[in-house]
């Protein structure tokens, strides 16, 4: 392996924060700007948002690991850096919600709804995580594969352009 996994993992975090800054940016300005349409796109609890922040960077990620590596992932490489992402992932909206709880605390009747929900509903809110986070390790999974896959593909017919001519 030419670059660590450590280094995938940066790059992972880093893309996965701008991505979250441009969408919140994005959402900010569309409710800001043109309030209507941001109430079509975002109403109803669509969470397209979450899903592309999750999406992107694993794609891209998969991109440049094909070309520093000119190769697929082996499975435990794969699974490793699915598992390492999902982690980053939930670490990052982690510290997100609490910049957020930070900067605009909850009202005291939010406070008591969720003292109520840690109390009483902890078995369910853990076996809900624990699902999210094998949803999470999947989807990583899948877009690894699919963004090696592509960039295999692009190779393939770049070469095949290049005997053609040549």
């Amino acid at each position: 392996m030419n670059k660590s996994i450590s280094y995938y993992s940066a790059r992972y975090a880093f893309l996965y924060i701008i991505i979250a800054v441009v969408l919140y940016a994005v959402t900010a300005g569309l409710y800001k700007f043109a309030p209507d349409i941001a109430e079509t796109v975002f109403s109803g609890g669509n969470s397209w948002m979450g899903i592309f922040a999750a999406i992107m960077p694993t794609l891209l990620v998969a991109q440049a690991f094909y070309k520093h590596e000119g190769r697929q992932t082996t499975r435990g490489e794969g699974w490793l850096m699915a598992l390492i992402f999902a982690i980053l992932a939930l670490v990052l909206s982690a510290v997100a919600v609490w910049i957020s709880l930070t900067l605009q605390p909850l009202s005291p009747a939010e406070v008591t709804e969720l003292k109520s929900l840690f109390g009483e509903g902890l078995n369910i809110l853990v076996t809900v995580g624990a699902v999210f986070g094998v949803f999470l390790i999947l989807i990583n999974r899948l877009m690894l594969w699919s963004g090696l896959r592509g960039e295999a593909k692009k190779a393939e017919r770049l070469a095949a352009k290049q005997a053609r001519k040549g």
